[in-house]
């Protein structure tokens, strides 16, 4: 096998091609950040502020600013091609009707009144009051240190709806937005399209770029993505976010609610990269606890930590299908490898959940064609599970178990080359396997280890919990990246101390628990990769 075995995990991992992806630095540096503001990109500046501002005597000025953020917007035309406005907003709570984004005009929280920025300080909140969606978003315009709260819209986007638009969502906190159910909800069959996206929909051709935001607690009754929903031929770029603790389908009697986290849907492809994905949920049968990807979409999806997710029947990390459910319909043709051809790679995959299958890492089904590279999947309930699928799998380390099962004739047999399975391998359907280590002795470093917590305390600003950790004596972020065990729970280190670490989530744990931090999966350098040949079947 490559380098790639002997540096994953440990801060680096080495691909075949082009720069390494460092999953250390995508766990310290997922979510929010303050971002200074250049006003001399800008024609016109507008500012807000909740407190002290006045939408009756101000004039929008630093020194006058107005109240609302509708009066700002109200008052701001959309600057001519080439040219930009921004409003900057103070920290505050704002209510009132969902706002209408402008091309070109941007908006920019987490000003003090002195405009001075720092978001997680200075909270500019756009407040639902469970009411009504937050934002209708607009091509060419930003939206950046906002946080979204209690959004909530009987449709697509409990906070923010980029239907045929294309904005930049950047540096922002959705917490507690949701989608209620259709209007008389009795679908004639199971996987039918309801009220997607929690947090974001993007639909209609959207290119969005979602970009260092955290989504935390947002749900879906009866719809796709808990946080974010792409869908409609769209094209949203995905990067850098954290995509915590958020579900799907609380209300869904027909199987309509996949992607706890994020769901690519309906021919849609993008990107999903550099995300941290822990902790989200379905319930009610519902797939993909983690990441869903389904009819024709290929996104790529790089170099995300997919830790602790949840679903309740297939694929509690990722779930991949190409052909669409029919109830009594031809077949869709399956498209060229042009138009569908997901790329999963550089991921760490591990300690996710499925309740209603043996594929608690991922389930790729439905002639979904795709390249699987560079990928760690280890301590998931349940196998790495191809059905049915046309899958070329390279330099991957699986410690589980591997279930490659049913063929079609539009489906060509799997290639399996320089893998290293440490579990068990059941291979059903034509597959070739070459070069590839196959055993239950697979020699890992033992670079693990449990212990104690002594002390624990939580950071709600930044949704993180540290824990002091007993005999322990490490060097400064010497684990960041890995990921950490408490009882069934499994959550991404952010960094460490010598004898203390924070992890990303409000970490349940009492001082004296046990805590195991996992081992990084690194195999022992010239005791892997004998020549292991198996022949297609």
């Amino acid at each position: 096998m490559r380098a790639l075995l002997f540096s994953l995990f440990s801060g680096s991992l080495l691909l075949s091609a082009g720069q390494p992806p460092n999953l250390a630095s995508i766990a310290r540096d997922a979510g929010p950040h303050t971002q200074p503001f250049d006003a001399s990109k800008y024609a016109q500046v507008r500012y807000v502020a909740a407190g002290h501002g006045s939408d009756a005597s101000g004039d929008g000025s630093a020194a006058r600013p107005w109240q609302s953020i509708a009066r700002a917007m109200q008052s701001t035309s959309s600057p001519a091609a080439g040219h930009r406005a921004a409003i900057l907003v103070a920290a505050g709570v704002y209510t009132g009707a969902a706002i209408q984004m402008k091309p070109r005009v941007d908006l920019f929280g987490g000003f003090t009144t002195d405009w001075k920025r720092d978001i997680a300080a200075n909270p500019s909140i756009l407040d639902g009051q469970s009411e009504h969606r937050l934002v209708n978003a607009s091509d060419d315009a930003t939206l950046d240190g906002f946080t979204f709260r209690n959004g909530r819209v009987r449709g697509f986007g409990g906070a923010v709806l980029c239907d045929g638009t294309s904005p930049r969502l950047s540096n922002n906190v959705f917490t507690g937005n949701s989608t209620l159910p259709p209007e008389s909800w009795k679908p004639d069959h199971w996987h039918e399209s309801a009220n997607d996206g929690g947090a974001i929909a993007c639909r209609s051709h959207c290119s969005a770029v979602i970009e260092h935001n955290r989504f935390e607690n947002n749900f879906t009754e009866v719809g796709r993505g808990g946080a974010i929903a792409v869908a409609g031929h769209s094209s949203a770029r995905i990067i850098g976010n954290l995509v915590m603790d958020n579900r799907t389908g609380l209300s869904d009697p027909s199987r309509s609610s996949d992607g706890g986290g994020i769901s690519i849907f309906d021919h849609s492809n993008g990107e999903i990269s550099g995300n941290v994905v822990q902790g989200n949920q379905n319930v009610n049968k519902n797939d993909g606890g983690g990441v869903f990807v389904a009819l024709w979409s290929a996104p790529s999806i790089s170099n995300n930590l997919i830790v602790g997710n949840q679903g309740s029947d297939d694929g509690g990390g990722l779930f991949v299908g190409g052909q669409q459910h029919h109830y009594g319909t031809p077949f869709d043709p399956v498209p060229p490898a042009s138009q569908f051809d997901i790329h999963v790679t550089g991921n760490a995959i591990i300690g996710n959940v499925a309740a209603g299958g043996p594929s608690g890492a991922m389930r790729i089904t439905m002639e979904t064609r795709g390249e699987f590279d560079d990928n760690l999947v280890a301590r998931n309930q349940g196998a790495m599970y191809f059905q049915r699928s046309e899958i070329r799998a390279r330099d991957n380390i699986i410690a589980g178990d591997l279930l490659f099962v049913e063929s079609k004739s539009t489906v060509k047999p799997g290639v399996f080359q320089h893998d290293l399975f440490g579990g068990t391998v059941s291979v059903q359907a034509p597959a070739s396997f070459e070069n590839c280590f196959m055993g239950p002795d697979a020699p890992f470093l033992p670079d693990g280890m449990t212990t104690a917590a002594t002390t624990v305390s939580t950071d709600k600003r930044d949704d993180t919990t540290r824990i002091g950790l007993s005999h322990v004596q490490l060097e400064p972020n010497e684990w960041t990246g890995r990921v950490l065990r408490i009882g069934k729970t499994f959550l991404v280190i952010r960094g460490n101390q010598s004898n203390a670490v924070t992890v990303w989530g409000q970490a349940v744990v009492q001082p004296g628990e046990a805590v195991e931090i996992l081992p990084s999966y690194r195999p022992i350098a010239g005791k892997i990769f004998p020549e292991v040949k198996k022949a297609a079947k």
